[in-house]
């Protein structure tokens, strides 16, 4: 045998394995995806039913460890699916790159039809067309087995940091769960990160806080700093000047960032003993708002025998100065939309500016009121068809009030003339249901509005509503809101990734991880740090620059209040109502853990060295 023919047949050889290899892990992809598709391993009912023991009783300790165990081989399925995705799309690659070179380099060789006689061409013409027929039977399979790879990553989105060698990263290509348009009872396939559940204590209100938490984290810059640099600004330079120590006008403080500059807040104090308590009154309306300040006012909302309301406590004494009432709008629903028991029809926070004070149900009632409770005007927005209630909260910038306000035929963002109701501008966005609340920050010395969703981070003009950029990085059910510094905006979701984003015209994801994602609570960060509470218990702090992990920690309870770092100190208030507070600092160093003797999911108010919680039933005024 000549040189070449030994050649020609290494290639048949070659071109025959690497087809057949190809063709076998089509096969495998495409079983393994009915398979999936069949047996749904991420929905798991035993699990399910073990989650509503718990939030029954959620003392039993051996229902907890079960559903730790469960948990964990949910996490595994995941994995194991995850890696079965990425193996197979580079092994069909390869297999069909070895097979096309061959068949180039074989008809290369071949010779050419005046070379062969008759009989021979009729030969070879029957074996081409048998070939012919068997490639296209075969390259069916093969695009089903790639099709079935890119159905499997949309089900399946990639976890993992991504962070390349000059530590900045392109626009992620996390593909995203579209959640929006399906019912929470139609089994919809959660996305676990790596890191096991804790079990968080009963969840009762999961979306008051988490969804509704306008989230939104700004590194105050030292007073020595440059006060206009490009990127960097201080408190003075916020949109509102309000960040004096004396006003929180919305969810998590100034521009929604979660940070008071001052220090001399308590750390310790007994809810059950009274020590460090200077008031406890009943609050009598149902609701997850937080609280929100005004020089001595401060602000809640509530529904109680199915009348809404806002209500104004004087915040030195704690007595209920006003309620008024934010019902009987016209085009409101006769019978309140079904919601969430851990959402309800009161758990967007309210937003005032010293003037007025906003509200908004999840009714779809939209209520302004002056300082007095006097109402000032009131519209219905349509009631949002949505599965779990509309919770997220509002801003106000200027003249302007913006609400987000998500259904599942309609996704935007409005400016409300705060004077007289109008509609200012509003923006529809490509985007599924998002429970995110809208957070204020100025970058490349713009003021902006950004919002997170699945798929995009997006960030607006206020002025007008257009876009200015926006990032693909998030998946799922989208509860917490983003968090900022000077330079990066940090969004983060369970079962999906803690993205540090570069804002700009250019906008990317510089890092991003997958350890601790929070379900509910908002992340906060200096301009070296970030943190972030899981729903399961655990604490952990990134750094903003490389997304290194530089401590974690791991609680009794679950986290549904965000974060607020005061001072130099850290304040996380679990579900249990026990505040941890922590030094905000490269090595965890827990300065108190303080209880209330009661649950707690809202986000804690900070005010002239008092700190205001508000529990399932009660408001605290720790001093």
């Amino acid at each position: 045998m000549s040189n070449r023919d030994k050649k020609t047949e290494i290639l048949k050889i070659t071109g025959y394995a690497s087809g057949l290899f190809t063709l076998f892990i089509a096969v495998i992809m495409i079983v393994g995806y009915i398979q999936l598709e069949r047996i749904r391993p991420l929905e798991n009912p035993s699990l399910d039913a073990l989650r509503e023991i718990y939030d029954r009783d959620y003392n039993n300790e051996d229902i907890k460890e079960q559903i730790r165990a469960l948990d964990l081989m949910t996490r595994k399925a995941f994995f194991t699916a995850r890696w079965q995705i990425e193996t197979g799309t580079y092994l069909l690659i390869a297999g069909v790159v070895v097979f096309i070179i061959c068949q180039r380099l074989l008809n290369n060789k071949r010779r050419i039809p005046g070379e062969i006689n008759g009989s021979e061409e009729n030969l070879l013409t029957s074996k081409r067309k048998t070939r012919s027929y068997l490639l296209i039977s075969s390259g069916i399979v093969i695009i089903a087995a790639f099709v079935v790879s890119f159905q499997l990553r949309i089900k399946l989105p990639d976890p993992s940091r991504v962070i390349d060698d000059t530590g900045v990263q392109g626009e992620s290509n996390i593909a995203h769960l579209r959640t929006d348009e399906i019912s929470v009872s139609s089994g919809i396939t959660e996305i676990p990160s790596e890191k096991p559940v804790d079990i968080p204590d009963k969840p009762e209100a999961k979306q008051s806080q988490d969804i509704s938490e306008t989230k939104s984290t700004e590194q105050a810059i030292s007073a020595t700093e440059e006060k206009h640099s490009e990127n960097n600004y201080t408190a003075a330079d916020m949109p509102v000047d309000d960040n004096n120590g004396v006003n929180y006008p919305f969810f998590r403080g100034t521009g929604s960032r979660s940070i008071v500059e001052e220090n001399g807040y308590p750390v310790s104090w007994d809810g059950n003993s009274g020590d460090g308590i200077k008031w406890k009154i009943k609050v009598n309306s149902h609701g997850y708002s937080s609280p929100v300040i005004w020089d001595d006012k401060l602000f809640l909302t509530g529904e109680k025998g199915g009348s809404l309301e806002i209500m104004c406590y004087n915040k030195n004494n704690g007595e209920l100065l006003w309620t008024s009432s934010a019902s009987g709008i016209s085009g409101e629903p006769d019978t309140p939309p079904q919601t969430s028991e851990d959402t309800g029809l009161a758990a967007p926070t309210a937003a005032t500016n010293g003037k007025v004070v906003c509200a908004i149900f999840a009714t779809g009632n939209l209520v302004c009121v002056d300082m007095n409770g006097n109402r000032l005007w009131a519209k219905n927005l349509g009631v949002p068809d949505n599965h779990y209630g509309h919770s997220s909260s509002l801003v106000i910038y200027g003249n302007k009030l913006l609400v987000q306000y998500d259904e599942r035929n309609k996704k935007s963002l409005k400016a409300f003339d705060l004077n007289t109701g109008e509609i200012i501008w509003e923006t529809i966005r490509p985007v599924a249901i998002s429970w995110a609340s809208p957070v204020i920050a100025r970058f490349d010395g713009k003021d902006q509005v950004i919002l997170t969703s699945d798929p995009y981070v997006i960030s607006y003009d206020i002025n007008n509503g257009e876009e200015l950029w926006s990032v693909q990085c998030m998946s799922g059910e989208v509860g917490p809101s983003v968090g900022v510094n000077s330079k990066y905006v940090f969004a983060v979701n369970e079962f999906a990734v803690l993205a540090a984003i570069k804002p700009g015209t250019d906008a990317s994801v510089v890092w991003q991880d997958n350890e601790y994602t929070p379900e509910v609570s908002s992340p906060v960060a200096t301009e070296e740090l970030v943190f972030v509470l899981t729903s399961w218990g655990a604490a952990a702090c990134y750094d903003t620059e490389t997304g290194e992990l530089v401590w974690d920690h791991d609680f009794d309870y679950g986290f549904y209040s965000s974060p607020v770092i005061a001072g130099d100190n850290v304040y996380m208030l679990d579900q249990a109502g026990v505040m941890h507070v922590v030094k905000a600092g490269r090595e965890f160093s827990q300065l108190a853990e303080s209880p209330l003797g009661e649950r707690a999911v809202c986000t804690p108010a900070f005010s002239e060295g008092s700190v205001y919680i508000r529990t399932e039933e009660h408001l605290f005024c720790i001093e």
